[in-house]
Formats: structure tokens, C-alpha cells, sequence
């Protein structure tokens, strides 16, 4: 198992961290390319600590990149093997990363981009039992006959996809929203009108609100 980089790190601005967001990048890329929406979120959330993961693997096709798994297509085969092998590094970084903290998963929202958000979808429904949440950025849900339900009532899921995305069809997100729901999960999902493969301020604004409103529910607990 090849160890996970630690990217970027975006320290609470007031006081002790209330809740640790790991993002996970896209096929490709790597911690750098969540900084900008780290910082959004942590100029939004300043209660909020935010940590970007970065692959272990240089990508098969773009050697200035990383790869969660190795991808030659959205095969549902590929994607389910592949979220197996990812899913023991991450979750390495992710536990180093809550002690370091003194946090616990309750405290732990899991939000990945693209082939990241497979991962972190994996990991949330498969690893843990009472994440703070999980966010899917233009993904898809990797195994979705499988699902546990073990953790239905304490897992609340956002999932967003750009509706002009040409690398990977909002479809995705659509059926990920459909199986999860079947499944007795608590999802949101939003598709965002003239938004290709990527992060913009809306879904910036989408995702502080979602954490903001999961914090306020955890306070009034």
C-alpha cells in the first residue's frame, strides 16, 4: 500500500477545529487543484478544518498527474475493483489525520471530485458508521448493488454534477441519487445549469451550506 500525500492544509480560523473536510482530487490531478474550493470553504466555515489528500499513484496518462486507481473507462467493473484498492490508503491518511486532531468520524465530512468522489463515496458508505456527511463533485457511485445500510440514519449525502458535463454525465449523479435513495439514505442532489467537469462558486456555495447546515444540526444535538 502506497502511502497518501498530504496536501494543502486550512487550519480553523476561530478556535479548536468543530469538523475535519478531507477533499479527494480528480483522475489526473492532484491536492492542488482543491485548494481553491479549501479556501472557500474555509473563509465560509471558519470553524471548519480542511485538509487536501493527495493519490499515491503517478496517472497511467498524464505523468504530471495522480490517479486514485488506474482508469481506462467508466466501466462499473473497473470502478468498483477500483475504489477496493483505493480505499485502505485514504482511509490511513484520513485516521492519522483525526488523531492528530483529537477528532472523531462524527466529525468527518468525506467530499471528492470526480474519480475522488467515488472514493469518498466508498469510504463513507463502506468504512465508516457515523460520518458528519459526504459530498460527491461530478462522480459517481462505484458497487451501488451493494449498499449497507448500517448507517442509514446517520449519513447525509450531497451530490453535485455540472449539467454540461462531457467527461462525466450528470447521469451519474442522477442514478448515484436514485440507488441511494432507494437505499434509505438522505440525499441531496443538485445539477448545476451550464457547469462543464468542474468546481465553480456555485458549487462552493452549495457545499458551505451544506456543512454549515450539518454543524448547526450536530450543535442542536
Amino acid at each position: 500500500m502506497r502511502e497518501v500525500g498530504i496536501g494543502s492544509q486550512f487550519g480553523p480560523k476561530n478556535g479548536a477545529a468543530r469538523a475535519l473536510v478531507v477533499l479527494l482530487h480528480g483522475y489526473g490531478g492532484d491536492a492542488r487543484d482543491m485548494e481553491p474550493l479549501a479556501r472557500a470553504l474555509n473563509k465560509a466555515l471558519p470553524q471548519v478544518d480542511v485538509v487536501c489528500l493527495e493519490a499515491p499513484e503517478v496517472c497511467a496518462i498524464w505523468a504530471d498527474g495522480k490517479q486514485w486507481f488506474a482508469a481506462s473507462a467508466f466501466d462499473a467493473r473497473e470502478m468498483w475493483h477500483g475504489v477496493q484498492y483505493a480505499e485502505a490508503g485514504v482511509f490511513q491518511a484520513i485516521s492519522r489525520l483525526l488523531n492528530e486532531r483529537g477528532l472523531s468520524e462524527r466529525e468527518l465530512l468525506l467530499c471528492g471530485f470526480s474519480q475522488g468522489a467515488m472514493v469518498a463515496l466508498h469510504l463513507a458508505l463502506h468504512r465508516y458508521s457515523s460520518l458528519l456527511g459526504c459530498v460527491g463533485l461530478s462522480g459517481a457511485l462505484a458497487g451501488g448493488g451493494s449498499l449497507p445500510t448500517a448507517n442509514l440514519e446517520k449519513l447525509s449525502i450531497l451530490l453535485v454534477h455540472g449539467e454540461d458535463d462531457t467527461v462525466l454525465d450528470a447521469s451519474y449523479s442522477l442514478s448515484a441519487s436514485s440507488q441511494l435513495i432507494a437505499a434509505g439514505y438522505d440525499v441531496q442532489t443538485e445539477i448545476i445549469s451550464g457547469l462543464d467537469h468542474s468546481i465553480d462558486g456555485r458549487v462552493q456555495d452549495i457545499l458551505s451550506n451544506f456543512i454549515g447546515k450539518l454543524l448547526e444540526q450536530k450543535r442542536e444535538c
